[in-house]
């Protein structure tokens, strides 16, 4: 049985990251950086501007960052709660970030059927709600172009001990 819908409707009543909408300088995740992450794993500079899949983006927070970290992307941020996309488009707006090149898609991950790949998929916090966690990452890999690069952080049963 999916636990689907519990956690869409978990993060439909209580979105995540519950963070006032606006630029927040003040809170730095890890490196969002296409160029960065490329160089990082290939040791050359990116050859273009990364077409980005936000793959969770919940209320907006990465994909705020990602999106100043890297202004001439294209991004796709998807989550599987549509209050928390609305909260998503109000960030960027009060940001100021132009949603031009932002592309907001409610889905759910585990049947995701994109029509793209993606140089950069970014993933935090996401996975290990899936009843299938690795049937999720294979999805992922599916829309990951070759030679892309995906980050992901996942919680484990230790983390709060």
């Amino acid at each position: 049985m999916s636990n689907t819908p519990s956690v869409q409707a978990q993060y439909t009543a209580c979105p995540y990251p519950p963070l006032e909408a606006g630029e927040l300088p003040h809170i730095h995740p890890p490196a969002a950086t296409w160029d960065f992450a490329h160089y990082y794993c290939s040791h050359r500079h990116a050859p273009q501007e990364p077409h980005i899949l936000d793959a969770g983006c919940g209320t907006g927070f990465s994909t705020l960052k990602l999106a100043r970290a890297n202004p001439g992307a294209k991004i796709t941020a998807v989550d599987l709660s549509p209050t928390s996309l609305q909260l998503a488009q109000q960030r960027l707006k009060a940001a100021g970030i132009s949603c031009e090149n932002i592309h907001f898609l409610q889905a759910d991950l585990a049947q995701l059927e994109l029509q793209e790949t993606f140089d950069y998929i970014y993933c935090t916090g996401v996975l290990h709600h899936m009843p299938d966690p690795t049937a999720g990452l294979a999805k992922l890999k599916a829309h990951l172009k070759p030679r892309g690069l995906m980050t992901l952080m996942l919680y484990n049963p230790h983390a709060r001990h």
